[in-house]
């Protein structure tokens, strides 16, 4: 009766006071219930319909709505590879085979890696302008790094300086010497985009290498080390274009204090992998280069040759020479000739078609003639002139003899 009659308008006042005391009582039950019913949102809640149960929204449903607002989200969810992919797919999707079209994951990958390294998440305008530029030249820019880095050697402990955020994102780091295989990766899998930092990447990438250098050094130098007494340095080499894995690569190899390849006994394992330093670690010499004692054997003097051979020689020039001279003189014949049958069939193709308009011109006069004929037979057979009408006959019979002719 309740809902029935919450559209009528009350017709005496002692309707309205007996509201007004329902609703206290709803409000006194609703204060009460406070502590045992949870709070629902304030969109939800109907005052007109107080009594109104909300249906709970089957798993399905919420799968659903969390798809969508992946999808449709502004935070980090725009930086997301398949949030990516399915944009890049709904503006140029035509261009490709298919969604999992190689060419079209390789560039999805590459517009990740460049959201992924911005720092912030990439609006979809940012996303189509990273695409539209790899698409316009894959290869993209020479990858700018500290010139330091590649023209002087550094200490080893130095690779947790190495501000590795400021590296294009297309820069692949290479390092057999120092990280176990594949002894790659990329700039974006080094930077946790969280704070920026290196923090992470240095420890999967360089820490199994810098603890085992600092051991060495220790054992060597002892547990007080001066900068001094450091032996083990790295280097990267110039970013260059690698085109059988078409992308920027750059080295970072171990070497001594003049930039020279050395190991020093170091061979990646695996974080989790121990080292013997005291077997592995070692001490580089001096590299003494050998003194040449030998003398440089004077160049052999050539024999001189007979009055005979000298002849012989001169006979064989003179015949390739002559050789030579004939060989040029056909190739220039046979120019001449192909140019001649060139132009006789041009010439030949030119009066065809000429004679062909002729005909067309002709065919079309006889025609227009005939016409003029068939109206004098009408304008004679309607006079009933015989005589005019017989020549006039005669003439068509002529003329219908030239038209088969040419057609």
């Amino acid at each position: 009766m309740a809902k029935k009659n919450k559209n009528i308008k009350p017709t005496n006042k002692k309707i309205v006071a007996d509201k007004k005391s329902v609703k206290k009582q709803v409000n006194k039950s609703s204060k009460s219930n406070k502590s045992v019913q949870k709070k629902t949102p304030s969109k939800k809640i109907n005052s007109k319909k107080p009594n109104k149960v909300t249906k709970k929204k089957t798993p399905s449903t919420k799968k659903k709505d969390e798809r969508s607002k992946v999808k449709k989200g502004a935070g980090f969810s725009s930086n997301n590879f398949n949030y990516i992919r399915s944009l890049v797919w709904r503006e140029y999707g035509l261009d490709y085979v298919s969604y999992f079209d190689p060419k079209f994951i390789n560039i999805v990958k590459a517009v990740y890696n460049e959201c992924k390294s911005a720092g912030q998440e990439c609006t979809d305008k940012q996303i189509l302008l990273f695409y539209d530029d790899i698409l316009e030249n894959p290869k993209r820019d020479f990858p700018y790094i500290d010139d330091d880095l590649y023209t002087n050697a550094i200490p080893y402990y130095q690779l947790l300086d190495v501000e590795f955020a400021q590296f294009p994102a297309y820069l692949w780091i290479f390092s057999p010497m120092i990280m176990p295989p594949p002894s790659e990766f990329i700039i974006t899998s080094y930077v946790n985009n969280k704070d920026g930092s290196g923090d992470k990447g240095y420890r999967k990438y360089f820490k199994e290498f810098v603890d085992w250098a600092n051991e060495a050094m220790r054992n060597q130098y002892g547990s007080e080390i001066n900068s001094d007494d450091i032996d083990i340095f790295i280097k990267f080499t110039m970013p260059e274009y690698i085109e059988s894995k078409q992308r920027w690569e750059t080295e970072i190899f171990i070497c001594n204090a003049d930039g020279e390849r050395e190991s020093f006994g170091f061979t990646p394992k695996g974080r989790m992998e121990g080292h013997d330093v005291d077997v592995e670690f070692e001490i580089p010499t001096e590299k003494e280069t050998p003194i040449e004692t030998e003398k440089i054997p004077p160049p052999l003097e050539e024999k001189q040759k007979s009055v005979e051979e000298l002849k012989v020689e001169k006979r064989k020039n003179e015949n390739l020479f002559n050789a030579l001279i004939k060989m040029k003189k056909k190739k220039e014949e046979l120019e001449r000739n192909l140019k001649t049958k060139s132009k006789r069939k041009i010439k030949v193709q030119r009066s065809k078609v000429d004679i062909q308009k002729q005909k067309q011109g002709e065919l079309k006069r006889l025609i227009e003639i005939k016409k003029e004929i068939e109206k004098n037979i009408r304008l004679y057979m309607k006079l009933k002139d015989k005589k005019r009408l017989n020549k006039t006959l005669i003439e068509l019979d002529k003329l219908m003899l030239k038209i088969k002719k040419l057609s």
